[in-house]
């Protein structure tokens, strides 16, 4: 079976580190962000400038990944991709798609913008970390428009061997 290459759009958060060294057999990830590095701090005050001045423009978390060769784009964070081309995104609450702004959930353009990412022919798959995340996204989107792409995905680790067992 041929490999699916898919290109992450990952923080440096646990749950991302796992899934980039334990990826599932059929995917290769087509870069592996590093931890921190030269130019880190500056593209993180970069990427903070940029969200602050999305989120006062009502305007969700949006990236365009110019330069992309893969089959598909898996976001998390609440990031909506604007490339014309396949993608899925992970989610812990809807608010990830404002800044965590709960007030800019609220605003009718906002959720316009984010059901319109969400419902797009590009839009594949929508995986909430767990039942309450998919019920938040039910309760605050128009479920109608993407009920058929929601599919919990719990995150999950590998199994260590733990060899020194204290028995007391």
């Amino acid at each position: 079976m041929r490999k699916i290459n898919v290109y992450p759009l990952f923080g440096e958060h646990a749950i991302y580190t796992e899934i980039l060294a334990f990826p599932p057999r059929q995917v290769q990830y087509m870069r592996v962000p590093t931890k921190g590095g030269e130019g880190y701090y500056k593209t993180k005050k970069l990427k903070e400038a940029a969200s602050k001045l999305l989120g006062a423009s009502k305007l969700p978390r949006m990236a365009f990944l110019p330069k992309i060769d893969a089959d598909i784009i898996h976001s998390s964070r609440g990031i909506l991709i604007l490339n014309k081309m396949p993608w899925v995104i992970d989610i812990e609450h809807p608010f990830s798609f404002t800044h965590i702004n709960q007030k800019l959930l609220k605003n009718r353009f906002t959720k316009w913008i984010i059901e319109k990412f969400l419902s797009s022919r590009y839009c594949k798959k929508i995986m909430p970390h767990c039942e309450a995340s998919k019920n938040a996204l039910i309760k605050y989107l128009n479920s109608k428009k993407i009920i058929n792409k929601i599919e919990v995905l719990y995150p999950a680790t590998h199994i260590i061997k733990n060899s020194t067992y204290n028995k007391k």
